[in-house]
């Protein structure tokens, strides 16, 4: 929102929608009840129930025997009262011990896997594009910290707002009954408590809104600190001093927000909990209904103490109504962002007549390719400028350069992990728009130059899934191929060996080297038509990395690879190779055509050649 819009489309903007309060809630409502009607339908009616019980046992009850008291009434029917209620409040306690010990836990924990089972299969869904918006990290980390707590919250507040309206009804009538002019009371105190309220939660929803993205910051310096990731470069740098003093501007950031805010706060709090309730309820109205008993002598003793309580009950149920329309209106801003979240599409989706993968493996071809992250064809922020290759099925391309020159961006153009600015990517005759996505991303096989291993088995993270011990021979050849057989002979439990120790004491930590292994294993077990790797072997020695790639180009016969390396030792028995710089394709042809060259490649191999000779051209 514009700081300098005009105050009234400002106020325009800001004002309620009860409708849309009404209809957000109302699709939580709907999203629960399928998953756990019985916790849904008693989470409902525990507060309306409650009040009821409540009304007849500490007011109904108790004013019919003082008045029978009183007024000298036949005690038989006031034990029938009293031993009625008895019977009801130990049939109804049964039940609510059976249901709090046993279904409720389960149906939280029902309703709490199917929100996150949602939001995980809506994350993996998303384009990389998302990732790469800031908005879409403040709304992401918004729907998968809050969407839980919401849902519940909204249960809750629905159940409160029954019990509220159930009692302002009950009390209400018999307030009508005994002394209409209490309402008068309830009139003023409800209107203004209603008012103060609606501004509380506006003030406190704009900070929670402004704090956000600072605990963000403030988040990342906490993982910095506590990931295994950056120890050693906390333990030999001075970075850490640079993070203490990030911390300490994101703190002050954070208490200047809080300040600015809960100032205006304290006053509205003041008006709604003094005034609004112990001046006009506990005050005035105490004094007017001890007037009418005591002095007029227009009211008995049961209805005093009637009229007490119904005024007790009705200012803390218009307290608790004042809290909860409001707080369903909070809760209507947070699940504005849950389902903008959710209801995100991939711009990269299939079209209506998507067609289906060729069977047999075919080419590639790239025409005048051309992206920028942001999306915009302006020349100065082109990442790639005017691509165009063809690659034949089966043939072996190297994609080399130095780092920051656009070979990564490529291949995640290549995969439709992105669309191009400008040009097209054609897979055998067919745009590669036009095919499934799923079917046309499970084409290729990948190790990426940022690969993760996961929490789990070695095994597991090669067929990446619960492997089965069929699998295990399969999974055990790949990781001979990638050259992690000497490890995994070192390790214990072999392939069922835990890796990481975030959840298992007994778990490994690889090497880089040992990890990379792993991760390629992963891919040559894939056995997919195409394989990508990208740098696949930049935490290898020179010796480790000149075997590995020979391995992997044997045994990727008759499949095509895009090799993406900085370092050209890789890159010799490449069919073809295209030289990148600036995001443009500056030579392209075999090693020995590029190296006769005597061009930017020639230059940056005979640089390399001197460090790896050694190793390489002795083997």
């Amino acid at each position: 929102m514009k700081s300098d819009m005009p105050k009234t489309e400002k106020q325009k903007k800001e004002k309620i929608n009860y409708r849309k309060v009404f209809l957000n809630n109302w699709i939580i409502l709907k999203y629960i009840a399928p998953v756990a009607p019985g916790y849904f339908i008693y989470s409902l009616i525990t507060g309306t129930q409650h009040v009821v019980i409540v009304f007849f046992e500490h007011v109904y009850m108790i004013k019919f025997v003082t008045d029978a008291i009183q007024y000298r009434k036949p005690f038989f029917a006031s034990a029938v009262f009293v031993g009625g209620m008895l019977v009801f409040l130990v049939v109804k306690n049964i039940i609510e011990a059976n249901y709090t010990t046993s279904y409720k836990e389960k149906s939280i924990k029902k309703i709490s896997r199917k929100i996150q089972l949602d939001l995980y299969e809506k994350a993996s869904k998303l384009d990389l594009a998302c990732y790469d918006d800031p908005e879409f990290y403040n709304d992401f980390v918004w729907a998968m910290s809050e969407a839980s707590t919401r849902i519940f919250t909204v249960l809750e507040n629905c159940s409160d707002f029954l019990a509220a309206i159930t009692s302002i009804l009950l009390y209400g009538g018999l307030m009508i009954n005994l002394n209409i002019a209490g309402l008068v009371f309830v009139a003023c105190s409800f209107t203004l408590q209603f008012t103060v309220s609606f501004v509380i939660n506006r003030q406190k929803f704009r900070l929670d809104n402004e704090l956000k993205p600072l605990q963000r910051k403030q988040d990342y310096i906490n993982r910095v600190f506590y990931l295994k990731d950056y120890v050693k470069e906390i333990r030999i740098s001075d970075v850490k001093e640079k993070l203490y003093k990030d911390f300490e501007k994101g703190n002050g950031e954070i208490l200047g927000a809080i300040r600015k805010r809960t100032k205006k706060i304290a006053v509205l709090d003041f008006i709604s909990g003094f005034v609004a309730n112990d001046l006009i309820f506990d005050g005035i109205y105490t004094v007017y209904l001890a007037f009418l008993t005591f002095v007029e002598r227009i009211l008995s003793y049961g209805s005093m103490y009637a009229l007490s309580r119904a005024a007790y009950s009705m200012k803390s149920n218009i307290q608790l109504l004042t809290r909860v329309i409001p707080q369903m209106h909070q809760n209507s801003l947070y699940i504005d962002k849950i389902l903008k979240f959710m209801d995100m599409k991939p711009s990269l989706g299939d079209k209506p007549d998507a067609k289906n993968i060729p069977q047999l493996p075919v080419g590639f071809e790239i025409k005048n390719l051309s992206f920028a992250y942001n999306n915009t064809s302006g020349d100065s922020s082109l990442i790639l400028k005017n691509i165009s290759m063809k690659v034949n099925a089966g043939e072996k391309i190297a994609i080399v350069g130095y780092n920051g020159a656009g070979k990564s961006t490529l291949i995640k153009l290549i995969m439709r992990l992105y669309d191009a600015t400008g040009g097209e990517i054609l897979y055998g005759d067919t745009n590669i728009k036009d095919y499934k996505t799923e079917q046309y991303r499970n084409v290729f096989g990948a190790v990426f130059q940022d690969y993760q291993l996961f929490a789990a088995t070695v095994a597991d993270n090669v067929a990446m899934d619960n492997a089965e011990d069929s699998e295990k021979s399969a999974i055990r050849s790949k990781l001979d191929m990638s050259g992690f057989t000497p490890r995994l002979m070192g390790l214990e439990n072999g392939a069922d060996t835990i890796l990481t120790r975030e959840f298992d004491g007994n778990g490994v930590d690889l090497s880089g080297g040992e990890a990379q292994k792993v991760a390629i294993a992963r891919m040559l077990y894939r056995n997919s038509q195409v394989i990508i790797m990208d740098e696949p072997s930049s935490a290898l020695d020179p010796i480790a990395e000149y075997q590995l790639n020979k391995t992997i180009m044997e045994s990727a016969e008759g499949k095509t690879i895009f090799l993406i390396s900085h370092r050209l030792s890789t890159t010799m028995n490449a069919d073809r190779i295209y030289m990148l710089e600036n995001g443009e394709i500056i030579e392209s042809g075999n090693h020995s055509q590029l190296m006769s060259l005597n061009g930017k490649y020639a230059e940056m191999f005979i640089a390399q050649a001197e460090k790896y000779k050694a190793n390489i051209f002795t083997i």
